[in-house]
Parts: structure tokens; sequence; C-alpha cells
């Protein structure tokens, strides 16, 4: 159970896994999984038919303003882990600004990949797509907001030690004598393995929820695609489309290397700097992707955009040349006192007008 630290050792002490504490949470968490299980099964009857016309028990998303608030409660969540690198006490430390600095650039790239793997247009948007999209994209994102929750607050922790190391090394400095000693009733610290345990678990949250997001919007058969080449013709076979392959398996190195991060180093400054990698380099693979499999549809759409264009250009300076020359042969019709009607010539025949009236004069 919970004890009372009186002139704390430098051992944390003993931790239960759970205590009595603990059951208020616990309950929250077993019926927010409850209600997650009965209103998937719930869904699938209404969208099956088996409980008569769906229009009298299912209303229909307006997915613009969904896909509006999904991303407003993401910047919030995202803001949370900049909230916790912005309260901490600031210390002079080389540690205290490899945590802020590279944390603050993980929460940016964390970023960019949630809102630049979104569809430009909304019936491109996994919401839009089909019913088990949109259930999938929605349970991804409350795993990402929790995720992002776990991950912000590692951060602080990490900030809390680095101070409280830095005001240690002061106390000492002054002679304040041993570290046993200065505490009477002190507050119980979280090891560091607990922190490199949580950010890694936060951390590998935010990547596989990224990951399978961006998947609900293509869907699974269209991205295993994209791993084979298109045949040439029927004789051909498919061979594999290794770019793509290797970043697959690299994103997965990613994901593993994630997982057992906190198994390689507890250091928080070491921490947040593999956690600015880890994000950095699968921002590249989304990088990767885009150049080797929409290079060409984006080339070509560029191109149809670019013909159009000059075409348009070309009709309006055709039109504009033909007003022009309409105006100039109405000009040569009124000095040479010819009907308003006859303006509409040919050139040839106002030439030949034009050298009759100067035979007769």
């Amino acid at each position: 159970g919970a004890h009372r630290l009186l002139a704390a050792a430098a051992d944390h002490g003993s931790y239960e896994v759970w205590e009595l504490f603990d059951l208020p949470l616990t309950l929250t968490a077993i019926g927010y999984l409850q209600n997650l299980f009965f209103s998937t099964i719930t869904n699938f009857e209404i969208t099956s038919g088996k409980r008569g016309d769906i229009r009298e028990r299912f209303v229909p998303n307006n997915v613009d303003y969904v896909i509006h608030r999904y991303g407003e409660w993401i910047l919030l969540m995202i803001g949370e882990g900049i909230l916790s690198l912005l309260i901490v006490e600031t210390v002079e430390r080389k540690a205290y600004y490899f945590i802020t600095t590279f944390g603050v650039l993980t929460v940016i790239f964390v970023q960019i990949l949630k809102f630049e793997s979104e569809p430009s247009h909304a019936e491109f948007h996994a919401i839009w797509q089909s019913f088990i999209s949109a259930m999938c994209y929605s349970y991804l994102m409350q795993v990402l907001s929790m995720a992002l929750i776990v991950f912000g607050v590692t951060y602080k922790l990490f900030l809390n030690d680095v101070v409280k190391e830095a005001a240690e090394d002061a106390y000492d400095a002054y002679g304040g004598g041993s570290k046993a000693s200065r505490m009477l009733a002190a507050s119980p610290t979280i090891p560091d393995e607990v922190t490199a345990h949580v950010f890694s678990i936060g951390l590998s949250g935010v990547v596989l929820a990224l990951e399978l997001m961006s998947l609900t919007h293509c869907g699974i058969e269209k991205a295993f695609k994209h791993m084979v080449r298109p045949k040439g013709s029927q004789d051909e076979t498919s061979t594999p489309h290794w770019p793509i392959v290797i970043i697959a398996l690299f994103k997965v190195g990613i994901i593993l290397v994630t997982m057992t991060l906190s198994q390689w180093t507890t250091d928080p400054a070491t921490l947040t700097i593999c956690g600015f990698c880890i994000v950095l380099a699968l921002s590249i693979t989304r990088v990767m992707n885009f150049f080797y499999i929409h290079k060409k549809e984006v080339i070509q759409n560029l191109s149809a955009t670019i013909r159009r264009g000059v075409k348009e250009k070309v009709e309006k300076a055709s039109e504009r040349a033909s007003e022009f020359g309409m105006s100039a042969m109405s000009a040569v019709a009124d000095g040479l006192g010819v009907d308003g009607n006859q303006a509409s010539v040919t050139p040839s025949n106002c030439s030949n007008d034009s050298v009759g009236v100067a035979k007769e004069n």
C-alpha cells in the first residue's frame, strides 16, 4: 500500500502494480472498453439491416464537420506535449536544453505526419469511404489521443528529473551534506526505468496509430498493390516493387526500435533525441513513399494542368485577336461608307471592295 518516505534514501522503495486507490480509474477503463465493444456490435447490426430501416437508428455524419473537429481535437492533444515542455522550471543544464529543443521538434513532426497524411478532399477520407473504414479511423483517433497524452507527459517527467538533479547539485555545492539528510517526508519519485517505459509505450502508440490511420484512407489492399509493379501485359509476371518493399520493412524496423527503446537507454536526453530521430525517420519514409508511388501521378496532373492553362491562354488570345480584327474591319467599313451589316465580311472581300471603290473614284 501507500507509505510515507521519511528521510528518503537513494532507492525508490517498493511499488505495487495495482492498489486499491486505482479502483476508480480501473472501473472507468472497463466501462470505456465495454461501451466500445457493444457500440461496435450495435453499429454492425444497424448497418447490416438486421434492425430494420437504418434511417430510424443511425444518423449520418457530416463528414466535413467531423474531419474539422477531429483536427482541432488532435491539435489539443499535441498542445499537451508542448505544455509539458513549458511549465517546468528552467535550469542551466545541457540536458534541459536537449529535452526542450528536440521535444518541441518531435511534436512538430508528429503534427506534420498527422495532417500531411490526411486527404485533401473529403471524398477521399476514411470517414467517407465506408462504415468499416470510418469506424477504424475513429478508434485509431482515440488511440492516438491517449498515446499523445502519455507521450507528452513524459517530457515533463524528464525535465523534472533534470531540475531535481540541478537542485541537488546546487545544495551540495553550498555544503548541504548528503542527499539522504536533506529531505524529511520526501515525496516519492518515479524511477527512470518506469519513465523510459512510459515514453516508449506512448511513442509506439503514436507511431502505430499514425501509420494505421494512413491505411484507412487508401485501404490495405491498395497498400499491398503498391508493393508490386504493374504488369505491362497479361503475359508478364508480377515483380516486387523493391523500393516500396524496403520502405515498408524500414517502417517495421522503426516500430520495433520504438517498442524496445526503453531497453536500450533510460537517460532522459538520450530518449528524447532518439524519439526525435524516430519521428524524423518516419517522415522521411512518407516522403519516399510519395516519390515512388505518387510521383508519376503528380507529374501527370501537373502536366495536364499546364497544358490546360496553355490551351486556355491560347484560346483567350485567339478570341482577343478575332475581336480586334472585327473592330478593325468595322472601322475600315465605316471609313469606306459601307453599311454596318456588311462589316463582317472576310478580309479578302474587304480588299476587293476597297479596290472597286478606288476604281470608281
